[in-house]
């Protein structure tokens, strides 16, 4: 098994990921983005209506494990249905 080493740059604790989670995270956050741009949302919008920042919507988007996964909630709830 092969464990990436990410770094939290805001905590500086190396995180442990298997590259297949790693994949994983990338995927849902392709998936969210697409989402976003069906609903013609900005990310400024999207990060306003999950109490977020659009850095963070970034980083969601970008599959950054660092992301608390509760943030991940609010952004999804914040998309709709």
């Amino acid at each position: 098994m092969i464990i990436a080493f990410l770094v939290d740059i805001n905590m500086a604790v190396p995180i442990k990921m298997p590259r297949a989670a790693r994949k994983e995270l990338e995927l849902l956050g392709e998936n969210i983005r697409v989402a976003r741009l069906r609903r013609k949302l900005t990310a400024e919008i999207v990060a306003q209506r999950a109490g977020t920042t659009r850095q963070t919507i970034a980083k969601i988007e970008s599959g950054n494990p660092a992301v608390k996964i509760g943030t991940y909630a609010a952004v999804l709830q914040a998309l709709g249905p």
